[in-house]
């Protein structure tokens, strides 16, 4: 078991209900440039394409008022069997502290896709909620952030966007 999954097992293991049982994990290792999608009141909240992730995030159908979790930094997440709980790690090495956001299993969905570059690619996530809340984060498709794994553990909550 690594030093990532260890941890946040025991912070999971301190916000679980009863019953609920841990699934997997995955650190979302860093926030997206603002370069990547930014939104302007003088075009009327209009997304501006910087690039593929503002298009997927105009497909997506966000309303910029919407996001939540703005400029989040160092968030990682716990599957349950119950719900997705998104937290935020501190301190010079990964220590989970705060907790984020926790959504039920039925009330949201992952959208992502993978983005080829030197190195580990880059993994994109929009994370919708049925209330039209959103959040999106990058990570790394590595094993040191249990990329696959983690995608695997939301099940049908995970929606891949393809290329």
């Amino acid at each position: 078991m690594s030093r990532h999954e260890r941890l946040i097992r025991a912070w999971f293991e301190e916000r679980a209900r009863p019953g609920e049982a841990f699934v997997d994990w995955g650190v979302l290792a860093r926030y997206p440039q603002a370069d990547h999608a930014s939104f302007s009141a003088a075009e009327g909240h209009r997304i501006r394409l910087a690039d593929a992730r503002g298009a997927r995030l105009a497909a997506a159908g966000v309303v910029p008022e919407s996001r939540v979790l703005p400029g989040v930094t160092d968030p990682f997440a716990a599957v349950s069997d119950q719900r997705l709980i998104l937290g935020r790690s501190g301190g010079f090495r990964f220590t989970p502290r705060e907790e984020l956001l926790s959504l039920d299993r039925p009330t949201f969905r992952v959208l992502w896709w993978d983005e080829p570059q030197p190195g580990p690619d880059k993994r994109h996530l929009i994370v919708q909620v049925d209330d039209g809340r959103w959040w999106d984060t990058s990570s790394l498709v590595h094993d040191n952030v249990n990329a696959d794994a983690f995608l695997a553990a939301l099940g049908p909550n995970a929606v891949h966007l393809g290329g």
